[in-house]
């Protein structure tokens, strides 16, 4: 299979200029190449299918990659990679809520090595719908670009495929930062933390598996259940992990599950807060089961949650 490396020299979100003479450039006009991101993803889709990368790991210190506008897509077995030691700041302000990348193809990309901002009407990370893609990211820290913006999408949008997230931070999100109704998610040494939701601040669940492997959820909000995850449906694995701090305006401070299977090994559920509505229902500081929701706790700690009555 063929591999061809770009490397990115530029900053600014300006498409190829010829996508058919095979090299990175968005300006014709100068002797050197002007290799921008949406470029070099544009003339790897006009060649043929193999092992690329693109590479933003040389950019200038104090650079801010821009992503605006359109979707940038992205053939599968592309790997993006940046500064793993010191994270590339990325502003996103795509329109429409339309996402930041796209697979292009079956099969995976990866993504390492980047500080991604979020602007209030930018769409997620990634949506994924495709049962035969999946996405590996690593090193990643994603939030918004302002804490206190409200956004109506979550960071990453998963409802067929496969995310393995390793070392990945999800904070300061302006909404529920991860929403899973389909596919398979797992979270290995990685942070959710800051988010607010208007139902689950950290995780939204209604489908698929969700691994938390070595991984928190802390500090998050949601204006209505879970405060840490709401889960409707769906499985939920929670390994040598934690939900801390986070706090709920109704049931569920740490978990509010409603459907679905939740099973914590060897995990703590600590510290958390919900609300309980003018009857002194719907509570649960730690978690909140109801409904059909199955809920088994194998050598956890559930502790320190609370209860704060309306007055």
């Amino acid at each position: 299979m063929a591999a061809t490396d770009f490397r990115i020299n530029i900053t600014a979100d300006i498409a190829d200029a010829d996508t058919s003479d095979g090299r990175c450039d968005a300006d014709a006009d100068r002797a050197d190449e002007q290799c921008s991101l949406r470029a070099a993803a544009e003339q790897l889709l006009s060649l043929p299918a193999g092992k690329h990368r693109i590479l933003l790991d040389r950019l200038p210190a104090g650079s801010r990659l821009r992503i605006e506008g359109e979707t940038i897509r992205v053939p599968a077995g592309t790997e993006l990679l940046g500064n793993t030691e010191r994270l590339l700041p990325v502003t996103a302000s795509t329109t429409a809520q339309r996402p930041l990348f796209a697979i292009e193809g079956d099969g995976g990309i990866r993504l390492s090595g980047l500080d991604i901002r979020l602007g209030s009407d930018a769409g997620s990370l990634l949506a994924m719908q495709d049962p035969q893609q999946s996405a590996g990211l690593a090193d990643l820290r994603i939030g918004s670009t302002i804490a206190t913006t409200q956004r109506a999408v979550p960071a990453l949008r998963l409802v067929a495929g496969h995310v393995d997230c390793l070392r990945c931070r999800f904070v300061d999100g302006g909404s529920t930062a991860i929403d899973v109704r389909g596919g398979e998610l797992r979270l290995v040494d990685s942070l959710v933390s800051d988010n607010r939701g208007a139902d689950g601040g950290g995780l939204h669940i209604t489908g698929g598996r969700v691994w938390l492997q070595r991984s928190e959820v802390s500090r998050n909000r949601s204006e209505a259940d879970g405060g840490g995850i709401r889960q409707s449906g769906g499985e939920l694995w929670m390994v040598n992990s934690l939900l801390r701090g986070n706090l709920a305006a109704r049931g569920g401070g740490g978990l509010a599950i409603s459907g679905g299977v939740a099973e914590l090994q060897n995990s703590s559920v600590i510290g958390n807060v919900a609300n309980a509505n003018a009857g002194g229902e719907q509570i649960g500081g730690g978690l909140l089961s109801e409904g059909k929701a199955q809920v088994r706790l194998r050598n956890s700690i559930v502790s320190a949650n609370r209860v704060l009555a309306m007055t």
